[in-house]
């Protein structure tokens, strides 16, 4: 469901995977009281569905998919190539993923009045917030280019009625774009404008003014919401948005910049690489890793996953110590308890024999169960390791440690050490544990080497290293070398 923009960092990035189906109409009623609201609306350009979480990670307003930027990340030129198929696929997948309000670039409407129709009603079922149509002859071009071709009044207006005549949700924003000033000049971009508000258009999008007093002239004469274009090298300079607050403009897109930074940034990596055949220099400017996966969540969708196969294993499996539900009642806890016992101790006894360790072993019928629940507990974390797909480089290795049959203390180290980072006393303990030490030992030595061990930790050490056992007397001191001792 829609949130505002303070709240929208908080819900996003699996958005599109759990929200609700009337979501995007909740999307295009709050774009339509925002527009009302008198706040100038900062709508960034998007051509891809990663940007659009980043544009509301950092809690602008709302984002503008181009069709520009559809267009050239096609490898195409800005002229009308571009198809509603495509045009709508791209539209969607930017949609869907983000809880902020949408405005497309329709370029003419993809056809006549019918193809408008056809067009808004696609735009809405990729659920879309707005679209603009601009009143130029197809093949269109940039609307900061010269010798741009016009369509009538009358053509315009037509095109206009069919689009809100076409839309099932009334909600749904239609923005007019006049291509007019270039060609007619201001005035008749006004005129324009009006008649298409008289059409039905619900905000209009002046193209291409050359200065703030046509801004200002285009703000008096026109009483519906105005969208303004700070696109780069273009006829218009770089107003500000407080600027643009005060001359009284509703939003104020960003069409090009994220694209125009990506690629000069792309071009000047890629030129560094062939002249120095390594990107070792560029890795203070990459977005790092880390960074990645805490836009996209990644924790979400493993905590998602493991949810659902964690439901899926409890409903299809059943113990045997856990009976069917028609004489389970029968079996009161006590006895499930023993019952699960005595498995363990059988189970951990004949993988003893098999193994050739001797029946009349001296360990004790306390350390047998509890070796045999860690066995289990260790399986268990294998088998929930392997069914998540989306396993962090720390999980992979937890994992890793635990097929070759490591503790799970060593596992847990392995794993925190490229989640989060180990101290120097847990990296030395992780050594040792990798060495083959038993977990108290790896403790033992690495307070050792770290100076934080106490006397009676240091004794314990020392009788681990020579296998003397555990002390019962002061006698036992004596069997230490003196050296070590010392």
């Amino acid at each position: 469901m829609l949130v505002s923009t303070e709240d929208s960092a908080r819900l996003w990035a699996m958005t599109w995977l759990v929200r609700e189906e009337n979501s995007k109409n909740q999307t295009n009623t709050s774009f339509k009281k925002m527009l009302a609201s008198g706040k100038l609306l900062r709508f960034v350009g998007a051509w891809s569905p990663y940007i659009a979480l980043m544009v509301e990670k950092l809690q602008f307003d709302g984002v503008y998919i181009s069709g520009a930027g559809i267009a050239n990340d096609l490898g195409l030129p800005d002229i009308g190539l571009t198809t509603l198929s495509e045009v709508a696929a791209r539209g969607r997948a930017i949609a869907r993923c983000t809880t902020l309000p949408t405005l497309i670039d329709a370029d003419t409407g993809f056809g006549e009045t019918m193809n408008v129709a056809r067009s808004i009603r696609e735009l809405e079922e990729a659920g879309i917030s707005a679209c603009h149509m601009e009143d130029q002859v197809n093949p269109k071009r940039c609307g900061h280019l010269d010798n741009k071709d016009l369509v009538s009044t009358e053509a315009m207006v037509q095109k206009l009625r069919a689009a809100a005549k076409s839309r099932s949700n009334p909600d749904f924003v239609i923005c007019a774009r006049t291509d007019a000033r270039g060609v007619e000049g201001l005035d008749k971009a006004i005129e324009r404008a009006k008649a298409y508000v008289d059409a039905g258009a619900d905000m209009i999008f002046p193209e291409a003014l050359a200065d703030e007093k046509e801004f200002e002239k285009f703000r008096k004469e026109i009483k519906v919401p105005l969208l303004s274009n700070m696109t780069e090298f273009g006829k218009s300079r770089l107003f500000t948005t407080q600027e643009l607050s005060n001359l009284g403009y509703n939003m104020v897109i960003y069409p090009m910049t994220t694209f125009r930074i990506a690629m000069g940034a792309i071009e000047n990596a890629l030129k560094e690489i062939h002249e120095k055949g390594t990107q070792e220099g560029l890795l203070d400017k990459m977005q790092t890793r880390k960074r990645l996966y805490e836009v996209l969540e990644y924790d979400k969708y493993n905590s998602f996953d493991q949810n659902l196969l964690a439901l899926k294993s409890k409903k299809r499996q059943r113990p045997f110590w856990h009976p069917p539900a028609t004489f389970r009642h029968k079996i009161d806890l006590p006895m499930r308890f023993a019952l699960l016992t005595f498995a363990l101790l059988l189970s951990y006894q004949c993988s003893s024999v098999s193994k050739g360790t001797p029946a009349n072993s001296s360990v004790t019928d306390s350390e047998i169960l509890n070796q045999a629940l860690q066995q289990k507990q260790t399986k268990s974390k294998i088998e929930a390791l392997l069914r998540n797909r989306y396993r962090s480089p720390g999980q992979d290795a937890e994992l890793s440690v635990l097929k070759r049959g490591g503790t799970q203390r060593e596992a847990e180290l392995a794993r925190r050490k490229y989640d989060k980072g180990l101290s120097d006393m847990e990296l030395d303990e992780l050594k040792y544990l990798e060495q083959g030490k038993s977990e108290r030992e790896a403790l033992l030595r690495a307070k050792d080497d770290n100076k934080k061990i106490n006397p009676l930790e240091n004794r314990e050490l020392m009788q681990i290293k020579y296998g003397t056992g555990t002390p019962t007397s002061a006698s036992s001191e004596s069997s230490i070398p003196d050296q070590e001792h010392k």
